[in-house]
């Protein structure tokens, strides 16, 4: 891999890890199942329930919304699930490790349910709505959409030629098609050569020629859904022209189980019901980002900033970006951050545009230099690349002796812990806003788990593609499900604007997880946004060799991962704060 991006880790290297430790495919597909019990587990587990049966109160008829009617292909008995816990209501508590339902309605999936009463699909909580059984008498409708047939969901998964962990995935296909109704499907993954996965590797990364390549190659094989670009690590955002490419075939693409789309969350919507994404989009971000600006540091004084002398300092804004031509793209977003900004007295900031691929040290040196001589104390940062080189923002600051703020667009978890290979000069005082999912210890991640529950391997952390997948499935399942037996992208998108997902804990302890929903007209799973620090104790090397990419121990979060939106961002500046960290 180039310098450019995530420095010297070598892929090569760890696929030639990966090789030696395949997942282990289970041949027996169970319809009552294990769940998984890492050590640990206990405190973040619901409990097994009873398989149900009827739809709860958020999902009915075909598609999963109203009054818990009895719908179009299901059985009805048992409860409801209940609505996600608002900001500010107190953690769901500890539970029991969960244990498989022995009862006497197979063969009903296993449900579970939680310390709030919710019950979900899986032991994920940001799982759907629970469907144990469906009425299959009058059967599924057969060939209901491209790429669908009476037993087989055809899904694309874009591949690299020389590196590819496709095969190791394998394990978490099974857990969806095993775990989730299908309505007598199951999902076939469809590997495809992608140019954009080849270039995952070394770059260039969210290369417009690559996509539309790639968005041919996939338009060919007429499947029902594709996932984006996360093989053999997840590098690329997906670019418009891909979305529409893919809207055009009527084919659902799903994106963003890592890096988000560079796209806008209005641009999704108007490519219903095709376009969707895991985590939120990237001009939602920008505004997010922009809100806690105003509302935490905007009059202040710069007290995070590396350099002591800055601390009595009232905050100068300046905002440094990639440049278009490495985005692929202009920046959605930059425009609605800029008059957030604006609005809350940051007038006409200077906007730097960094260009990665010249490696320019001298050149950086001086962007530094410029900054702090125009007095700036908070540089609005989005991580790219480059950490830990010569060329790298945070050492061309450190250079001129320029610590400033850094206030973090957390777009992509990986690159943003990988700043920890810069200098703790400036990494001390690194802070700000991301879209990810809190990261527990390894075996504690759903994903892990749920590889873990269809026998796959304990040594699975060296995936570095498999957490970014795994989300990418989970939205993709739960579209399938709520869609009931008929599926169709209409009826995939109905299902899930209709749906309540429970979101047990959502927000809040034990495991902080975004919240998910798909309301109105939203095409964005994750529905909310946390506050970080890099944690300086952690050094670059321990990001550089994490297991499946797992930053575990990369971030603080504040009030220990407590999420907000646009509309509940608090006052109050929360980084830093003592004792709180994980």
């Amino acid at each position: 891999m180039s310098s450019g991006r995530r420095g010297s880790w070598s892929v090569t290297a760890v696929n030639g890890v990966v090789a030696g430790t395949v997942l282990v495919l289970v041949a027996v597909l169970a319809l009552v199942v294990k769940p998984p019990a890492p050590p640990g587990i206990a405190a973040f587990a619901p409990q097994a329930n009873k398989p149900i049966t009827k739809a709860p109160n958020s999902q009915s008829a075909r598609f999963g919304s109203g009054a818990g009617a009895c719908g179009q292909g299901q059985v009805c008995a048992g409860r409801s699930a209940t609505p996600a816990a608002s900001p500010g209501v107190a953690a769901v508590g500890p539970s029991a490790s969960p244990t498989p339902y022995r009862g006497a309605l197979p063969p009903g999936l296993q449900c579970y349910e939680w310390p709030d009463g919710s019950v979900t699909q899986t032991f994920d909580p940001q799982s759907p709505p629970c469907i144990a059984r469906w009425d299959d008498t009058k059967g599924n409708g057969g060939a209901t959409s491209q790429g669908v047939t009476g037993s087989q969901i055809n899904v694309v998964l874009p591949v690299t030629n020389a590196t590819s962990n496709w095969p190791t995935l394998q394990p978490l296909v099974d857990f969806f098609n095993t775990r989730f109704q299908f309505y007598g499907r199951k999902i076939k993954i469809v590997p495809v050569h992608s140019l954009q996965a080849d270039q995952n590797i070394k770059g260039p990364w969210n290369d417009p020629s690559a996509q539309r390549a790639d968005a041919s190659q996939i338009a060919a094989a007429k499947p029902f859904a594709t996932l984006d670009f996360t093989d053999p690590i997840p590098e690329s955002s997906t670019l418009p022209l891909f979305l529409d490419a893919m809207a055009r075939a009527k084919i659902i693409s799903v994106n963003g189980g890592d890096v988000i789309p560079l796209d806008t969350a209005s641009g999704l919507a108007k490519r219903a019901p095709y376009a969707w994404s895991y985590y939120t989009t990237t001009d939602d971000l920008m505004k997010n980002v922009a809100t806690m600006v105003c509302r935490q540091l905007v009059g202040r004084s710069a007290v995070h900033a590396g350099d002591p002398a800055l601390h009595a300092k009232t905050r100068k804004f300046a905002i440094y970006l990639p440049e278009d031509a490495d985005l692929g793209g202009s920046m959605p977003g930059l425009s609605s951050m800029l008059a957030i900004l604006d609005a809350c007295g940051v007038h006409a900031p200077h906007v730097v545009r960094q260009h990665i691929s010249t490696q320019n040290a001298g050149a950086e040196a001086a962007t530094m230099q410029q900054l702090k001589a125009e007095g700036v104390t908070s540089l609005i940062f989005l991580p790219f690349g480059a950490n830990g080189y010569a060329h790298s923002p945070l050492q061309a600051a450190l250079n001129v002796g320029f610590e400033p703020e850094w206030v973090l667009i957390g777009w992509y978890n990986y690159n943003t812990a990988y700043m920890l290979r810069d200098p703790t000069q400036e990494t001390s005082g690194a802070f700000g806003v991301a879209n990810w999912n809190k990261q527990p210890q390894l075996a504690l991640e759903p994903w892990y788990q749920a590889a873990a529950a269809v026998g796959g391997e304990k040594d699975v952390g060296i995936l570095n593609s498999a957490r970014p997948f795994y989300q990418e499935m989970l939205l993709l399942a739960s579209g399938i499900q709520m869609a009931g037996p008929h599926l169709t992208p209409q009826s995939f998108a109905a299902g899930l604007h209709s749906t309540q997902f429970p979101n047990p804990g959502g927000g809040t302890a034990p495991s902080y997880q975004g919240t998910v929903g798909f309301p109105g007209t939203a095409a964005t799973m994750v529905q909310d946004y946390t506050g970080i620090w890099l944690d300086t104790r952690t050094s670059g090397t321990t990001v550089t060799s994490s297991p499946a990419i797992n930053e575990e121990k990369a971030f603080c979060e504040v009030a220990f991962g407590r999420r907000w939106t646009l509309d509940t961002w608090p006052g109050t500046d929360g980084y830093y704060q003592p004792g709180v960290c994980r």
